[in-house]
């Protein structure tokens, strides 16, 4: 069996413990010593494998060059992510799916902290324009239109009947 060597720095394991780790080569089992940190790692990376992909798959936040930003995006990943896998292992809530995914935790969870809020303002009491009725004919050729010039004024409706301020280049002749 040949490979590349690999190189670790343990912390939290004895070096000198060596554990027996079965390799495929072929269609033959070959029994190959490894040191206990290192079967530690294949052991468990999978939560870190996991993690990853789970991020990488729906990421909140923006990309940002000020550190705290970045850090603030990870932090609220990472707990997304943690509270999903708690969910996983402690939830006996009966599904019709047949399996509850991140995405599926991810969209009820926006709902619950979202639910019907929406920021845009909305003005109260907002009437729509009313129409005028047709122009009287005396007045048909006397009011039109046209554009005053660069300085803008008050709209005559929107203040007086709307009671808001709308500032407009257009008025009558008149």
């Amino acid at each position: 069996m040949s490979g590349k060597p690999v190189h670790l720095l343990p912390t939290l394991s004895d070096p000198i413990i060596v554990m027996k780790a079965t390799r495929r080569v072929g269609a033959d089992a070959v029994d190959v010593d490894q040191p206990h940190c290192l079967y530690d790692y294949n052991r468990f990376m999978g939560g870190v494998d996991t993690f990853d992909q789970h991020r990488a798959n729906y990421d909140v936040g923006r990309k940002g060059k000020k550190a705290w930003r970045y850090l603030f995006w990870f932090l609220l990943n990472a707990a997304i992510i943690n509270a999903f896998v708690l969910y996983q292992a402690t939830s006996r809530r009966q599904l019709r799916k047949r399996r509850y995914r991140h995405l599926d935790f991810r969209l009820e969870l926006e709902e619950q902290l979202i639910g019907g809020f929406s920021g845009r303002k909305r003005k109260a009491n907002r009437q729509p324009l009313r129409r005028q009725g047709p122009v009287a004919e005396e007045n048909a050729g006397v009011h039109v239109s046209v554009h005053i010039g660069e300085t803008r004024r008050r709209c005559v409706y929107h203040s007086k009947v709307m009671k808001e301020r709308r500032d407009t280049v257009f008025g009558c002749e008149m």
